[in-house]
């Protein structure tokens, strides 16, 4: 036998009722309770779906389902940061290498032509500005569409860790890194400046590409919850 849809939403409500708000979990659950349920349901047809419902629940014991919270959110991380790599390599591996390669060179032109002019705090506001403003942006475009289920996906603290390590490290270390290299006067101020440019500004395509497809993942599974 395969279970209804109304079976599916009873167990779904069941499921949203013991406290998981997340749909990637709560997906994850739902797959799995009812593959159970219907086992039970097969093996004693007499049986009621509540109390079929109730044995599974019962048969993950104290811990119930949330063990399925903490292996939904790790393996996702895992997933997630998996992708962010594969999508890193196109930009050094294929065709994108052309944009690598011009972002490297702008940061070369604005390295020589606008920086001598100005203080070396300029440095560090600059890489605090543009490492804010990159992950800002393509964060905020990478969200269309998902207004019905973000606000209840995993990908929120997923993306928005990737996200504060980016301004973390682009916006606060570059910065601090060139100021210092200003003082000291070193001769590789210029090219570090356009590696430490280009990386910012890959970092947030890294980050938008790993995004999108971290959102049609969740999508899908959103789809799978909400039928």
């Amino acid at each position: 036998m395969s279970l209804s849809t109304d079976q599916i939403s009873i167990i779904r409500d069941f499921i949203h009722s013991r406290g998981f708000k997340h749909i990637e979990v709560e997906v994850e659950i739902l797959d799995h309770v009812a593959s159970a349920v219907e086992e039970k349901l097969q093996a004693d047809p007499d049986k009621s779906l509540q109390k079929a419902i109730h044995e599974v629940h019962a048969s993950f014991g104290v811990m119930g389902f949330s063990v399925f919270e903490e292996e939904t959110i790790k393996g996702f991380g895992k997933l997630m940061r998996k992708q962010a790599f594969t999508n890193a390599m196109t930009y050094f591996t294929t065709a994108k290498v052309f944009l690598t390669l011009s972002l490297f060179l702008l940061g070369l032109m604005i390295s020589y032509t606008t920086f001598p002019l100005v203080s070396e705090y300029a440095y560090h506001l600059f890489f605090l500005i543009l490492g804010f403003t990159a992950v800002l942006v393509v964060h905020l475009r990478s969200r269309l569409g998902t207004q019905k289920w973000f606000k209840r996906s995993v990908v929120i603290s997923q993306l928005g860790t990737l996200g504060i390590f980016g301004y973390s490290v682009f916006g606060q270390g570059f910065g601090t890194c060139l100021k210092w290299f200003v003082q000291q006067g070193h001769p590789a101020l210029h090219p570090l400046f356009a590696v430490f440019f280009t990386i910012t500004l890959l970092y947030a395509f890294i980050y938008y590409d790993t995004a999108r497809w971290a959102y049609r993942w969740t999508y899908e599974r959103y789809l799978k919850y909400a039928g």
